[in-house]
C-alpha cells in the first residue's frame, strides 16, 4: 500500500473503482476485500487516509 502520490492504489481502493464501474456487486467486493470494514465505510463515502483521518 502506498500513497495515491505516487499513482498507486491499494487494493480496497482498488476494488471500491471496480464497484463504482459496476463491473462488481458491493457484496463481492466485501467477501474479497483485504478490510471490509475500511471498504464498507468508503462505500458509505467516508474515506481514511493513511493517517487513519477521516477524509470526505
Amino acid at each position: 500500500e502506498t500513497g495515491n502520490d505516487d499513482g498507486m492504489i491499494n487494493f480496497n481502493q482498488s476494488l471500491f473503482q471496480l464497484v463504482r464501474a459496476g463491473k462488481v456487486s458491493e457484496q463481492e467486493a466485501l467477501s474479497k476485500a483485504s478490510n471490509p470494514q475500511a471498504l464498507e465505510m468508503n462505500f458509505k463515502g467516508i474515506f481514511l487516509d493513511e493517517g487513519r483521518r477521516i477524509l470526505t
